[in-house]
């Protein structure tokens, strides 16, 4: 009898270092206090749940922290039973100021996805266990994505 090979699996640890980063943007990015100007400006801080494998979080401190706007997100999400959370891409690219994941989102989104998803997942688990239960699937859904035009496409309305 001829023996199987035995197949390892592969992992890929770009795709997991990009959905790392992607998960510590959805935890720490929020809005500055000042929002007079259009500018949305970000204060990050030194918190990283995704290293302890259990934290323990305050959920009113977070209803009350309005500026932690995809923890609030979450929170409403919650609510209405909904798995799909909403990214304004001009976030992440403020907070990727040294642009070491939001290009890789940008150029290779199907191969990245899943892992968005399992990190959308564990933002839910930490923040409330009890919802993931009944659910399997969590959702990304970005908005204002840059728009890559061709030059022969470029028309003089758009360089105005």
């Amino acid at each position: 009898m001829t023996s199987q090979p035995i197949i390892e699996k592969q992992t890929d640890q770009i795709g997991e270092k990009i959905s790392q980063k992607f998960f510590d943007f959805l935890y720490n990015f929020q809005l500055s206090n000042n929002n007079n100007d259009n500018n949305n400006n970000i204060n990050i801080k030194n918190e990283n749940p995704s290293d302890s494998n259990k934290m323990q979080i305050d959920n009113e401190n977070i209803s009350n922290s309005q500026n932690y706007i995809y923890r609030v997100q979450a929170n409403l999400n919650k609510q209405k039973y909904q798995t799909s959370l909403t990214v304004d891409f001009n976030h992440v690219i403020q907070y990727d100021s040294q642009f070491e994941f939001s290009q890789y989102i940008l150029q290779q989104f199907f191969r990245f996805e899943p892992f968005l998803k399992n990190y959308i997942k564990e933002l839910y688990k930490i923040l409330y266990n009890d919802y993931i239960k009944d659910k399997n699937n969590f959702f990304v859904k970005f908005i204002n994505i840059p728009e890559k035009i061709n030059i022969r496409k470029l028309k003089l309305i758009q360089l105005n």
